[in-house]
């Protein structure tokens, strides 16, 4: 029988990649500098 995973747990797990993956975008885009990376991500540093 197939294990069930408790409800949201796709829904985080799809978020967590999505966000993986445009980290993994920005980083590429900035030449892999962090500090523009997060830029081009809206963050700042720090927060």
């Amino acid at each position: 029988m197939a294990r069930r995973r408790p409800p949201g747990r796709e829904a985080k797990e799809s978020i967590e990649e999505l966000e993986k993956e445009m980290i993994l975008k920005a980083l590429e885009e900035a030449d892999n500098h962090q500090t523009k990376a997060a830029g081009i991500l809206g963050s700042a540093r720090g927060c």
